[in-house]
């Protein structure tokens, strides 16, 4: 999710990933899309997406793999992704503007029909 920004198989209604998920191999980082990810994150990203949890890794021994050994220290992680983040109250106002032209939207929408 937090490497394509959505959940898998996001498109589909709930119980159609319901049934994909119990039916289907795991999803991974294996698309044409996914070549700017490198080795280390994908290797990691698949030992968390193995279905059976007994052959899944732990956190601990997660967190010694080559991904996180060889990142950088978190503070400069932290100030390269909150440096062009918008303030908070920025955010929350465009989150309630968007909301409320889609409710109206849905309103006149809904008249419409009257």
């Amino acid at each position: 999710e937090l490497a394509h920004g959505h959940a898998p198989f996001s498109k589909y209604p709930p119980m159609k990933v319901l049934l994909m998920t119990l039916q289907n191999a795991p999803p991974g980082l294996d698309y044409d899309r996914d070549r700017k990810f490198s080795k280390s994150f994908k290797e990691m990203v698949a030992m968390c997406l193995v279905k059976d949890q007994t052959k899944r890794p732990t956190a601990e021994k997660l967190l010694k793999h080559s991904f996180f050994k060889n990142t950088k220290a978190p503070q400069l992680t932290v100030k390269s992704i909150l440096t062009d983040l918008p303030p908070l109250w920025d955010r929350v106002k465009a989150l309630q503007q968007k909301d409320a032209a889609h409710l109206a939207s849905s309103e006149q929408e809904a008249l419409s029909m009257v």
